[in-house]
C-alpha cells in the first residue's frame, strides 16, 4: 500500500511540474496566478512532500514497527495527501 501512495504522489507532482513546463515552453512564462492560488500551491507542494516522505519512511522501515506506529504513519501520509488534493482544487479554482 505504501508504494501506491508513493506512486500517486509522484504522479501528482509530475503533472504539476509538466503543467508549469508546458506553460513556460508555449507562453514563455509561468502562469500568472492569484495570491490565493500561490498560497494553495505552497500548501500543495509542502503537503505532498510530507506525504511522500511519510510513505517512503513507512515503506523503508514500517515492517519492523508496531501496528499502532504503522497506523500513525498512514494517518500522517493520508492527511497530508488529502491536504495536497484539496490545495490542488483551490489552485485550479483561483488560477
Amino acid at each position: 500500500p505504501s508504494h501506491v501512495l508513493l506512486a500517486m504522489g509522484v504522479v501528482q507532482a509530475s503533472t504539476g511540474m509538466l503543467f508549469g513546463a508546458t506553460s513556460l515552453y508555449f507562453h514563455g512564462a509561468l502562469p500568472d496566478i492569484h495570491a490565493v492560488a500561490a498560497a494553495a500551491l505552497w500548501v500543495k507542494v509542502t503537503a505532498l512532500g510530507i506525504a511522500l516522505a511519510a510513505g517512503a519512511v513507512i515503506l523503508a522501515y514500517g515492517s519492523g514497527w508496531s501496528e499502532a506506529r504503522r497506523a500513525g504513519g498512514w494517518k500522517i501520509a493520508c492527511v497530508a495527501g488529502v491536504t495536497a488534493l484539496v490545495a490542488a482544487a483551490f489552485l485550479r479554482w483561483y488560477s
